[in-house]
């Protein structure tokens, strides 16, 4: 019977819990990841989408406020 790499360095009681450890953890860090991404990928869209939604259009008066509470 061919060992894993983890279960080699296990004792002999302990060889069947290692793979299923690392199948865990790994399918914990590509929930994250996926996770991680589609919220990022959803907030880029969010931010998009309020760009093209307002129809602002910025006055002098708009920007020279602006810079006032920059400067302040």
């Amino acid at each position: 019977v061919k060992k894993g790499l983890l279960s080699s360095f296990s004792h002999d009681t302990h060889q069947s819990y290692s793979p299923i450890t690392v199948n865990w953890f790994n399918v914990i860090g590509q929930w994250a990841f996926t996770t991680t991404i589609d919220f990022s990928l959803v907030q880029l869209i969010k931010s998009v989408e309020e760009l093209f939604a307002s129809n602002h259009v910025s006055s002098e008066a708009d920007i020279f406020r602006m810079r006032e509470n920059i400067n302040q």
